[in-house]
């Protein structure tokens, strides 16, 4: 099994099971797809911060990335 050793600036994205995302704490690629815009085109993926999505039922997977927004709002 693989380590947690996530670069600096990386934060929980995700929960994954069987079918697919469980829960997004954010989007990879916000200029491509907001929270909303994902709410929009997949209703059933909840939408939770960190602590609550890692802890989801069922999830097989936890991923981290980059959250834009805040890298972005730290450079301001």
């Amino acid at each position: 099994m693989q380590q947690d050793e996530a670069a600096p600036d990386m934060s929980f994205e995700a929960a994954w099971g069987a079918d697919g995302a469980l829960c997004v704490s954010h989007t990879r690629i916000p200029d491509v797809l907001t929270m909303e815009g994902l709410a929009a085109i997949c209703p059933d993926v909840q939408q939770q911060p960190r602590t609550a999505c890692e802890s989801h039922a069922g999830a097989l997977i936890l991923n981290r990335s980059i959250d834009l927004r805040t890298v972005q709002a730290a450079a301001e």
